[in-house]
This record gives structure tokens, C-alpha cells and sequence, in this order.
């Protein structure tokens, strides 16, 4: 899975339909859009998915060509951050049994 600072990713080996109870899951290669779930402070009693919101512990996956509500993705922030664990189910953080660790260029680099 790579995602995109422009909140584009794309995902490879994963049969989200097989992983997820959502039927309109894809199978296999998926690509689409991400972002952070948060409260609008106007309505701080509800939470979407909005490309504004920068930061919080959850990320969800809006795949390309999957109709809205189909297919539920989302990626937690556990382990203080070093892991993110998948649900497809809002209400249970870490409803599936994957986990994805960061990797490429700075996987692994420590603060000075």
C-alpha cells in the first residue's frame, strides 16, 4: 500500500473483497483517494472523511470505481504511530486481521 502526500494510494496483493465484509470491495489492485476522519465543528456530533481535515488516527480509503458505502476501509494508528491496523467497521478500530509498518526512504530512520 502506498499512500500519496496529495491523498492519493494505490494498493497491491490485497483482496479487500475476500479481507472485507463489503461486497463492493476490490479484488485484488486498488487505487483511489484518502482521508483523515474527523468532526466538523459546526456539527461536532457527526464525522466524515474530509480531504480538509490534516491529522488524526484514522484514515479512510475511498477506492476508485467502488460506489459510496460498498466497501468501508479504514486504516488506525497504533503502536504510537509506527503501525496502522485496518477495520471495516467504524466502530471497532482493528476489526481485520492486517497491519501495515512504514516503509521506503525513511522507514527505520531515527530523530536525531
Amino acid at each position: 500500500m502506498t499512500l500519496q502526500a496529495d491523498h492519493r494510494f494505490s494498493t497491491s496483493g490485497i483482496d479487500w473483497g475476500t479481507a472485507s465484509a463489503g461486497s463492493g470491495c476490490p479484488r485484488g489492485e486498488g487505487d483511489g483517494i484518502w482521508a483523515f476522519w474527523g468532526s466538523d465543528p459546526d456539527s461536532p456530533e457527526t464525522s466524515s472523511a474530509l480531504e480538509k481535515y490534516t491529522v488524526g488516527d484514522t484514515v479512510n480509503l475511498s477506492f476508485n470505481g467502488v460506489e459510496q458505502g460498498s466497501c468501508l476501509i479504514n486504516l488506525n494508528v497504533i503502536e504510537g504511530g509506527s503501525t496502522l491496523c485496518v477495520s471495516d467497521d467504524i466502530e471497532v478500530p482493528c476489526s481485520l486481521d492486517l497491519r501495515f509498518t512504514k516503509a521506503g526512504a525513511d522507514a527505520g530512520r531515527k530523530n536525531p
